[in-house]
């Protein structure tokens, strides 16, 4: 839904997935955005001409880089072979989406469905959040992994969000006991914050600011002073 801050009206409600959505990403630079849900598809849409530009199919989480001119849509298949998951991370030119990915990943090494994708700032890799308790950094030009993060993040296919702080340094990431985990680039667990008692789904860092933002049913606002 499209929503008047000013009013509280909803000016427009834009209509097409069949399932609950779970992600809505905007375009930095223009009013193009993205939607994601659980009906295995990622939607792009034009905020002011208010309707759908294009359908990712099989599409498990769509994104945009930090220039806007990059969308990155994870999809994932099973190896009948090996009875395992191969994701593929497809690149489009979001001028022409159309056209089809300009270069395709083959994610091997995942041993599950990855969830979500997240640009870091300086654009050197792309954070592959997965469907239990690992999470890849895979360099964003290769395709090649980086660094492997482990810890207990996710047990039962739940849609735990992590993020990237904007000095492209460190990640962050709830779990399904609540903690709020946080790793160098190298795949080393900092710290581990025990503060929520349910399910800490998102964790979100300024874009600016030296602060860490996490949630359940209540939301948590962290300093790095204060991270112990």
């Amino acid at each position: 839904m499209y929503w008047c801050l000013h009013s509280n009206e909803v000016i427009f409600s834009f209509l097409g997935h069949s399932d609950l959505i779970t992600d809505i990403t905007m375009n930095p630079i223009n009013d193009i955005f993205l939607t994601t849900s659980r009906d295995k598809t990622s939607r792009l849409w034009d905020l002011s001409k208010r309707n759908c530009l294009c359908i990712f199919q099989d599409s498990n989480y769509a994104t945009f880089d930090d220039s806007g001119k990059v969308i990155a849509s994870v999809t994932s298949e099973s190896d009948k072979s090996s009875d395992k998951i191969i994701n593929f991370i497809n690149l489009y030119d979001s001028d022409s989406v159309l056209k089809g990915p300009f270069k395709v990943f083959k994610i091997e090494n995942a041993t599950s469905e990855i969830k979500q994708l997240k640009f870091s700032n300086d654009g050197v890799f792309i954070m592959c959040t997965t469907s239990d308790n690992v999470i890849f950094l895979i360099d964003a030009f290769e395709g090649t992994q980086l660094a492997k993060l482990t810890g207990e993040i996710n047990e039962n296919d739940l849609y735990i969000k992590a993020d990237i702080s904007a000095d492209s340094k460190y990640i962050a990431s709830g779990s399904e006991s609540g903690n709020v985990l946080i790793w160098n680039t190298s795949g080393e667990l900092i710290i581990n914050l025990d503060c929520h008692p349910q399910t800490s789904y998102c964790v979100r860092f300024s874009p600016k600011y030296a602060l860490l933002a996490t949630s359940c049913t209540n939301l948590v606002l962290w300093h790095p002073s204060k991270l112990e």
